[in-house]
C-alpha cells in the first residue's frame, strides 16, 4: 500500500513537481501500470503545464555551407523519397544514407538539405552532432543526446526525471503529434540512432554516417543514400569557388589536375583550395607540383585543424576496424587497383577466400572500400595512400614483400591459365609453383577467359608496373607473356608493344635468353601490325640471333590434333621474313600480306592454311610468328 497526501498527488497530476525515484515503482503498481506508461503520464503533466506558457519551438540546424557546390542530383532523390513518404503511408522518414566516406561531404548535404525543406516542419529542428568518428574517440550516448534534446525543447530541468529511460519516455511523448525535423549527424551505428528516432507521424529524421547502417533499413524502413566523392566539373566548380574565377581562368590545366590528385574528394578539394589562396602570389601550379609527390600528398592536404585534415579524418574511420580487417585495409593500399577482386584479395592476404570476402564486406560497411560494380572493390586514390602509409607504419617490409609477390603470383597463374583457354595451341611457358596462401582462379571456358581478361585488363597492367618496382622480373615478362592471346583479339597493338617493351627489358634483366627471344618475338610482331617496321626488324634479328645460338630449341607447336600444324624451324621463318622485308621501305598492308604469305610457306613438310583454321588460332597465327 502507497500511503500519500492528497495535495501531493495533485501536484503531481499538475506536472508542479514529480514522484521521487523510489516512490516511482510502488506508485505504478498502486496504479496498475507500467513504469514506463507511469514516465509518459507524468511527462504529458509537466508537457501540458509547459503548453500554457507556450510551446518552445528549437531552431538548432546549424548554418549550411555558404558556396555548397553540385550534388544535384542527391538533392533531388532526397526531396523524391520525403515526397513518395508524405504521398504514402504516414509514418517517420529516415534517411541514413547520407553515407559515405570520410571527407566526402555527408554532414553539408544533410544541412543543405535540412535547410531547403525546414519550412515542412513547423514544430521545429533538432541537431546532434553524435561523434561516432571523432578525434576525442568518445561517441556520444544515446541518453546524453536525448537530455540535450529535452533542454533544447523547453523543458524545465526540474521537471526532466533521473532516469534515462524516462528521460527517453519524456521525449517521445514531447514529440508525439508534432512535425519536426531531427538531424543526427556523425552516427557510429544503429544502436546509437534506434533510442532518437521519433515515431511522430510527421517528423523526418536524418542520419548521417560513416558506415552503411543497413540495420536502419531492414528493421526501421530507413532509406539509403551512398553519397561518392563529386564529379570531376563538380570539383572544377568547388575549385573555382574557392580560389577565384581570374587565378582558376589563368590556369585551368592546373585547376583540372588539382581536382584529379585530391581524387574529387570535397575535403581533400576544400583544403588545397585553402592553401592556394592563402598563397595569392603562387602560381596554382606550384600546388599541382606539391601534390604530385604521391609519398608527401596526405601532408599537403593537412590544414593544421584535426577536422580539415585529410589524414586526420581518415584516421577516425581506421581506428574503428577489428584487427583483421585494419590488415587487409592495409594491403590493400599495396595493390596498385584500379580495383580487386576477393580471389586477389585473399590471395594478397594469404586468408581463405570466405574470410576475405567477411573482411571486405566489413571494409564496405565502413565506408573504407567500395564495390562499385558485383565482386570488384576500389578505394580512391587519397584512400589507397593512407592505407599504404599505414601498411608501411605497421607492418615490416619483409610482409610488404611477402604480400607483393602473392598477388603478383596471383594474377599470373591465373592469367596463364586463361591465356591457355584463349590459345590452346600455344606453347606454353614454365611458371615457377605459386607460393603459399595462393587463392587459385580458374577460368573454365574461352568465354570466361574473355571475360577475365575484360574484367582485369587495367589491374594486370599496374600489376607489371608493381612488378618492374618491387624488382620481381620474372613477373614482369610473364604477366605480359599470358596477356597476348587477348590484346591481340581486341585489336590493342599499341599497348600490347608498350608491356612487351617492359617485359624484353626485364628479360634483359634477368639475362634469360629463352625469356628475351619471346619477349622481343611478340614485340616485333606487336609493331609489325602498328606500322613501326625498322624497329620491328630489328626486334626479329635479335630473336633470330639468339635462336641461332640456343640451335632452334624453342619448339611452338599449333595444333595437337594434326589439322594444322606449325613448323619447329622458327629460326628459318624468321630468316625468310627478315631476308623478303628488308629491301622494302613498305606499307603496313603490304608488310601483313607477306608475313602471312610467309608464315603460309610449306616448312619442313608442315603447312598451316590460314582460311581452314579456326578464328582463335587464326587471329593469333595472322601476327605473331
Amino acid at each position: 500500500m502507497l500511503e500519500v497526501e492528497r495535495s501531493t498527488v495533485v501536484r503531481w497530476e499538475r506536472g508542479e513537481t514529480e514522484p521521487l525515484p523510489w516512490i516511482r515503482p510502488k506508485l505504478a503498481k498502486a496504479l496498475g501500470v507500467s513504469a514506463g506508461r507511469l514516465e509518459e503520464l507524468l511527462s504529458s503533466a509537466s508537457t501540458a503545464e509547459s503548453d500554457d506558457a507556450g510551446p518552445t519551438v528549437p531552431r538548432q540546424l546549424p548554418a549550411a555551407v555558404a558556396d555548397f557546390t553540385g550534388r544535384a542530383a542527391e538533392l533531388a532523390a532526397l526531396t523524391r523519397i520525403l515526397d513518395d513518404a508524405s504521398a504514402g503511408t504516414p509514418g517517420t522518414v529516415v534517411i541514413s544514407a547520407i553515407g559515405g566516406t570520410a571527407g566526402v561531404g555527408k554532414t553539408a548535404l544533410a544541412l543543405r538539405w535540412a535547410h531547403q525543406v525546414a519550412h515542412r516542419f513547423g514544430d521545429g529542428q533538432l541537431y546532434v552532432n553524435l561523434r561516432g568518428f571523432d578525434p576525442s574517440g568518445a561517441p556520444a550516448k544515446p541518453e546524453e543526446a536525448i537530455r540535450g534534446f529535452l533542454d533544447a525543447l523547453g523543458v524545465p530541468a526540474e521537471r526532466i526525471p533521473p532516469m534515462p529511460d524516462a528521460q527517453a519516455a519524456q521525449y517521445r511523448s514531447l514529440l508525439a503529434d508534432k512535425r519536426m525535423l531531427i538531424v543526427l549527424d556523425n552516427a557510429r551505428d544503429e544502436q546509437q540512432v534506434r533510442p532518437l528516432l521519433s515515431a511522430s507521424p510527421g517528423s523526418l529524421v536524418i542520419v548521417t554516417s560513416r558506415k552503411q547502417l543497413a540495420g536502419l533499413a531492414a528493421d526501421d524502413r530507413a532509406r539509403l543514400l551512398s553519397l561518392d566523392v563529386l564529379s570531376h566539373a563538380e570539383a572544377v566548380q568547388l575549385l573555382t569557388g574557392r580560389v577565384g574565377q581570374a587565378r582558376t581562368a589563368a590556369e585551368p590545366g592546373a585547376v583540372t589536375e588539382i581536382a584529379t590528385l585530391c581524387a574529387c574528394l570535397p575535403l581533400a578539394l576544400t583544403v588545397a583550395a585553402a592553401r592556394a589562396a592563402s598563397r595569392p602570389g603562387f602560381p596554382l601550379s606550384a600546388v599541382v607540383a606539391e601534390l604530385r609527390d604521391s609519398a608527401g600528398r596526405l601532408e599537403i592536404l593537412d590544414s593544421g585543424d584535426a577536422s580539415a585534415s585529410v589524414r586526420a579524418v581518415f584516421s577516425w574511420s581506421y581506428r574503428q576496424l577489428g584487427d583483421q580487417a585494419a590488415r587487409m585495409f592495409r594491403l590493400c593500399g599495396l595493390h596498385p587497383g584500379p580495383d580487386i577482386t576477393a580471389p586477389a584479395a585473399a590471395s594478397l592476404a594469404a586468408t581463405s577466400e570466405p574470410e576475405t570476402r567477411r573482411l571486405l564486406r566489413d571494409l564496405t560497411r565502413d565506408c573504407l572500400i567500395t564495390e562499385h560494380s558485383p565482386g570488384r572493390y576500389a578505394f580512391h586514390d587519397l584512400l589507397r595512400a593512407y592505407a599504404a602509409d599505414q601498411a608501411h607504419d605497421c607492418d615490416g617490409e619483409p610482409d610488404h614483400a611477402a604480400a607483393v609477390g602473392r598477388v603478383l603470383d596471383h594474377y599470373l597463374h591465373a592469367g596463364h591459365a586463361a591465356a591457355g583457354l584463349l590459345d590452346p595451341t600455344r606453347a606454353p611457358i614454365t611458371l615457377a609453383p605459386p607460393g603459399p596462401g595462393i587463392v587459385p582462379e580458374r577460368s573454365v571456358s574461352y568465354q570466361h577467359a574473355m571475360a577475365w581478361f575484360a574484367a582485369e585488363r587495367h589491374v594486370l597492367l599496374a600489376m607489371v608496373a608493381l612488378a618492374v618496382r618491387s624488382g620481381s622480373d620474372s613477373h614482369a615478362w610473364q604477366i605480359p607473356w599470358t596477356m597476348m592471346p587477348f590484346l591481340a583479339r581486341q585489336g590493342q597493338y599499341q599497348e600490347l608493344a608498350a608491356i612487351q617493351g617492359t617485359a624484353l627489358a626485364a628479360a634483359i634483366r634477368l639475362d634469360d635468353m629463352s625469356a628475351q627471344a619471346e619477349s622481343g618475338r611478340l614485340l616485333a610482331s606487336s609493331l609489325t601490325i602498328i606500322g613501326d617496321h625498322g624497329q620491328a626488324l630489328s626486334h626479329y634479328a635479335n630473336c633470330l640471333k639468339i635462336y641461332r645460338q640456343r640451335g632452334d630449341r624453342l619448339v611452338r607447336p599449333r595444333s595437337t590434333e594434326g589439322s594444322a600444324s606449325w613448323p619447329n624451324a622458327r629460326a628459318a621463318t624468321l630468316t625468310r621474313w627478315v631476308t623478303a622485308s628488308r629491301p622494302f621501305a613498305f606499307s603496313r598492308p603490304s608488310a601483313t600480306r607477306r608475313w602471312r604469305q610467309t608464315c603460309s610457306t610449306t616448312q619442313a613438310g608442315a603447312t598451316v592454311n590460314l582460311a581452314t583454321t579456326s578464328r582463335p588460332e587464326r587471329s593469333a597465327s595472322r601476327h605473331l610468328p
